[in-house]
């Protein structure tokens, strides 16, 4: 809502500690979530529950030990990292940040007095019973203040835990290195190398599949040893055959609102021969 519409946010210019609305909506969204899962689990199966990032690391959590959702514990949950820059870390219970709390204050963003925070057992008032102990494993392990952290919370809830690339699956079992500029699990290499142990982790590419896509088996194929013919080639077979790519877009309903127009006018624009000389470029986003 609001200045908060983006997903990646530090609403730490609030000054009242970072992610404070953030969570406190995607808190509210996941649980939206698990009862969505339980009207709809009353007329089908649902076999996988597939979360990203720290926005939704609560729901295999929420599913795993809210007493309202036990229901929804046999389906099984997939968490995804894309983004472990963000880990969406919360204070655990309200905490009023005082002048006095320099330390806590100074973790939190602030040093003024901005009122109560609101956190994860006053978001989940129905949890509040349970014996504090059993969130150890969900909580930010480098936070002054007891803090829940949805990233590391997934972690230990989901079934199993996949990331963006089998490298990138090594790199965050590996602690940070200022000396050397390198980004590892920041600060939670030690739960994504337990996962490794447990058979839990795996990296899967973002991105084509390039034994399928092979350039060298494509029914035009290219090499490095005719790479400007072969990229000429398929950038005229492209142009050729997008009028068909367009309609199996629609067929598929791939394609919506006024998409398949614009498409069809931006071809009409388009000179095939200024088209085919000129390089193509491709984004995934």
């Amino acid at each position: 809502r609001g200045e908060y519409s983006d997903v990646y946010i530090d609403s730490g210019k609030l000054k009242r500690g970072y992610f404070e609305d953030d969570a406190k909506r995607f808190a509210f969204f996941s649980l939206a979530a698990c009862k969505v899962l339980q009207h709809i689990q009353k007329k089908e199966r649902i076999d996988v529950i597939h979360c990203h990032d720290w926005h939704t690391g609560l729901v295999p959590l929420l599913i795993k030990i809210h007493p309202a959702l036990q229901n929804l514990q046999d389906i099984y949950r997939l968490f995804t990292v894309h983004n472990l820059e963000y880990q969406g870390t919360r204070p655990f219970a309200k905490f009023g940040v005082r002048n006095d709390d320099i330390h806590v204050s100074a973790h939190l963003g602030s040093s003024v007095n901005h009122g109560n925070l609101l956190g994860f057992l006053d978001w989940y008032p129905g949890l509040a019973d349970i014996e504090t102990e059993l969130f150890a494993p969900y909580l930010d392990r480098h936070a002054d203040i007891a803090c829940i952290n949805p990233m590391r919370a997934a972690l230990h809830s989901a079934d199993r835990v996949s990331t963006v690339s089998p490298t990138y699956a090594e790199e965050i079992c590996r602690p940070d290195s200022r000396e050397t500029d390198f980004l590892g699990g920041r600060g939670l290499e030690d739960d994504f190398s337990e996962l490794a142990r447990l058979g839990r982790l795996s990296g899967i590419a973002n991105g084509i599949d390039i034994d399928f896509y092979d350039p060298q088996t494509l029914p035009l194929p290219y090499t490095q040893r005719n790479r400007a013919q072969g990229c000429t080639t398929n950038r005229a077979a492209l142009f050729d055959e997008m009028p068909a790519i367009i309609d199996r877009l629609l067929e598929s309903e791939a394609l919506i609102g006024g998409t398949e127009t614009a498409l069809r006018e931006k071809l009409k624009s388009l000179n095939r021969e200024e088209f085919i000389a000129r390089p193509l470029l491709v984004a995934v986003t």
